[in-house]
């Protein structure tokens, strides 16, 4: 101990000052780092995988966004899982005749407008809608004022959820659940009201539609229209909007089996093949990650050009933004961690330097003490004998 005491007083002050500097620096980078944990658990959108999965591990959340002028239907989603079944077969994840539902998850959705009206037909109003199909509320959870979700499994498609604007614009009041509503004269029974908090800038900026109703896609599809780019968004001359034809899926989302990096992502790129047609394949369960954040700084300022005509859903268009939020935050996070371990590897170099033992006396030493602790061992085994 004495040594160590003398070793401490020889060490020079500035050594001192290095060392708390660098601690400092590194409790500072703890709070870009919270912060982007803290936000990234608010995102349930993106955390179907980690529902689905313990902790997402073995699994992947991907989603498939279609661009303007292109859409996928019932068939050819269907057509989809089941290459995706025959390749998991393959990979002998899934035996042959087994429900593939045991190993993947998918839901289908568009955006849209409707008109809705209230069952007596004294109000009707021009309404925002999303179409769903498959299990959409497993990867969209909704915070629910009253009532429930609709269940996916329901053969009639004529059921609806609506936001709280909606809901007041329309009978000024929440409690609403049980009641009709009109689309296009066809009757839908509100099963719940909801609301999508905002919480700050991005989410104002994703354009989260007001007047929202969450119905089938097949009510969308045959009482609505989808929704594309108004002429001139982004600089392109997309498509307006115009009628949908049934089942114009615009977002197919899939989460499944992951088990050697980039499986799923690998299977998806082959089947739908996004570079040929137009479309944005994303895996969102590694869009967060470090990795995927430090690439993300390389395309940080030219992120808001848009070259392939896609109209993103709010969700995804939230989860972008958040992730050039998280990669400037990851940034400040190395920026402040990488000249703390540089101090401290600085600090480390010039004790080294100053140290008055080599590694063969540091060894010698080591031997003595477990010389000494295996002779006292000894000693009280023998003493212990006499008994």
């Amino acid at each position: 101990m004495k040594r160590i005491l003398d070793f401490l007083k020889r060490v020079p002050r500035y050594i001192y000052v290095l060392l708390i500097i660098a601690a400092a620096l590194l409790v500072l980078a703890l709070i870009p780092y919270v912060i982007r944990v803290t936000l990234e658990d608010s995102l349930i959108d993106q955390q179907a995988a980690e529902t689905w999965s313990d902790e997402g591990k073995g699994v992947s959340q991907i989603s498939v966004f279609y661009p303007n002028g292109q859409t996928n239907d019932d068939f050819g989603i269907r057509s989809l899982q089941y290459d995706i079944s025959q390749e998991m077969i393959k990979a002998s994840l899934l035996e042959q005749g087994e429900d593939e539902k045991d190993l993947f998850v998918t839901c289908s959705s568009s955006q849209g407008i409707v008109s809705i009206a209230r069952d007596d037909g004294k109000q009707q109003i021009k309404a925002n809608a999303i179409g769903t199909n498959g299990d959409f509320f497993r990867f969209h959870p909704v915070r629910l004022l009253s009532g429930e979700i609709y269940s996916p499994s329901l053969l009639v498609p004529d059921h609806i959820l609506i936001d709280e604007t909606l809901a007041w614009q329309l009978f000024g009041s929440y409690e609403i659940v049980g009641r009709t509503v009109s689309i296009s004269g066809i009757p839908h029974t509100i099963d719940g009201v909801f609301t999508i908090p905002q919480r700050g800038f991005i989410e104002k900026k994703a354009q989260i539609p007001e007047n929202l109703c969450i119905i089938s896609l097949s009510s969308l599809c045959q009482l609505g229209t989808i929704v594309g780019e108004e002429p001139g968004d982004n600089g392109t001359d997309a498509a307006a909007i115009g009628t949908a034809k049934i089942y114009g899926i615009r977002t197919f989302e899939i989460v499944m089996p992951n088990p050697v990096r980039n499986f799923a992502l690998n299977i998806l790129r082959e089947k739908i093949k996004p570079d040929d047609s137009g479309i944005v394949l994303v895996e969102n369960s590694t869009r967060f990650s470090e990795e995927s954040l430090l690439g993300n700084l390389g395309n940080l300022f030219t992120a808001g050009i848009q070259t392939n005509p896609v109209v993103f859903p709010y969700w995804e268009n939230i989860a972008r933004g958040y992730t050039n939020l998280f990669s400037l935050l990851y940034l400040l996070q190395l920026l402040l961690t990488v000249p703390a371990w540089c101090l401290i590897l600085l600090c480390a170099l010039k004790l080294w330097k100053m140290r008055t033992w080599t590694l063969s006396s540091l060894w010698q030493m080591l031997m003595d003490k477990k010389y000494d602790l295996e002779s006292r061992m000894h000693s009280t085994h023998d003493k212990w004998e006499h008994f």
